[in-house]
This record gives structure tokens, sequence and C-alpha cells, in this order.
């Protein structure tokens, strides 16, 4: 994406849009989303077409074979790309660092890379908390999204 850093922000100036958290979050949309629609088709590709086939023997519309029978299998898909995407947008830094200016609007990879450039004395001991809180979050997210991960991979649905 270092490419497309030039155009980017020059359009998001053209609009107004530098220094803002909407700016920030079109550009992580429209760099992130392509990357994870191409991890979630593949993994419904991997779905056997024979669940919802099945499932439209016994009655069901298209959609509710969709919404009851392919997206429960799909359930552990989504949430790994949704940790994959959160944890990569979490810690991005050139967008952050180059759209948004002011320091009160920095996201918080930006803001703990402003401890390395203080007078060139680095704080170590600050820079490594820092580090972890940041990273907490991210933690956090995985531990509440764990536990339907592993109930998703152990729902098998086809047998041999």
């Amino acid at each position: 994406p270092i490419i497309l850093v030039v155009p980017i922000f020059f359009l998001l100036f053209r609009l107004g849009m530098t220094n803002s958290h909407f700016g920030l979050f079109l550009v992580y949309t429209g760099t992130r989303l392509p990357f994870g629609i191409w991890l979630l088709r593949s993994y419904f590709f991997g779905i056997p077409i024979e669940l919802e086939e099945a499932a439209m023997v016994d009655g069901a519309t298209r959609f509710q074979a969709f919404y009851r029978v392919i997206l429960p299998q799909a359930i552990p898909g989504m949430i790994s790309t949704a940790i994959f995407v959160f944890s990569v947008i979490w810690h991005e830094f050139l967008f952050a660092s180059i759209l948004l200016f002011s320091a009160r609007k920095q996201t918080l990879s930006a803001g703990v890379a402003s401890f390395l450039s203080e007078d060139w004395i680095y704080s170590w001991g600050v820079l490594m908390a820092a580090g972890v809180m940041v990273s907490l979050p991210l933690v956090i997210f995985y531990i509440f999204l764990q536990r339907y991960l592993i109930a998703g991979w152990g729902g098998g649905a086809v047998k041999g």
C-alpha cells in the first residue's frame, strides 16, 4: 500500500477528509475489505454444496438454506477473517501517521511511535508498557470470539 499513500492523501485532501477518522475509516475499508472478501470467498467455497441442496430438498427456501445451514458453517471463517482484519487495522501505522496530523486524533500505534522520537532518548519501560496496552484490546477481542471459533470447528456436517 505504500504506492497508494500519495494518491490517497491528495484525494482525501481535496475532499477535506485529512485529519479525520472518517477519512481513515474509508482508507481502511478500501484497502482491507477486498482481502477480507477474498478470504471469506475461499472459505464459503469450502462448504459442501450438498448441505444447501439437502436443506432445499427438505423444503427450505434458498434464503432459509443459507441462513440456517450455510451461515452457521461459515461462522469460524467469518470470525477468523474478522480477527485477522481487525488485528491488521489495529496495528496499522502508515496511513494513520500520514493522514492524521493532530496528536489528539492519532491512532494508538501512531501514538506509541511518538514515544520513540522524543529527544532521541528511548524510555524502554514506557514504550514496552504502551505496547502491551495497545495489544490488550486485541487479546480481549480474541478471547471473546474464541469460544465461537472453537464451537464452529466442531460442527461437522457431511458424513463420508
